[in-house]
């Protein structure tokens, strides 16, 4: 990265943060008192849109983060994100729920059963999702499974 480069993206990243802290809702105080005329739930969207924004051309135009966000951790992650997607909620309703609840009833284990249901949500999702990462060429980068081919 270029020197003078490095303020732009200092301050990109930053208005990023702040206006993904804005909520909409509270009353702006402090560090987010000059948004004190953006307290209007329906300007919410058009504030994040702008953060989202200011991520998207962070990671566009800044070559360190984009040559971080390729690496193999990151396009992993991208693999699995729909895979996630798709079989969370069925283990999270059908699974972890029941453990949960059972564990729940008894006094003894209440402190147990909340930690317990994220640990076996978190084991079964990530257990489920990686064959589906793997339909879509996860570990070769050929696409077993393509639409209008056989």
């Amino acid at each position: 990265m270029k020197p003078w480069q490095a303020p732009i993206v200092f301050v990109t990243a930053a208005l990023a943060i702040v206006l993904l802290g804005y909520d909409g809702y509270s009353k702006p105080v402090g560090f987010y008192a000059f948004m004190a005329g953006l307290v209007r739930p329906e300007k919410v969207p058009i504030v994040h849109g702008v953060a989202g924004g200011c991520i998207l051309m962070l990671v566009l135009f800044c070559d360190p983060i984009r040559k971080r966000l390729s690496g193999p951790a990151a396009v992993l992650l991208g693999r699995l994100s729909f895979p996630l997607y798709l079989v969370h909620l069925p283990i999270l309703l059908g699974l972890v729920l029941p453990i949960h609840a059972s564990l729940a009833v008894s006094q003894q284990w209440t402190s147990v059963a909340v930690p317990a249901a994220f640990v076996v949500l978190i084991a079964l999702t990530l257990m489920a999702a990686y064959p589906l990462a793997l339909l879509d060429g996860g570990g070769s980068g050929n696409c077993v499974m393509r639409p209008g081919r056989l």
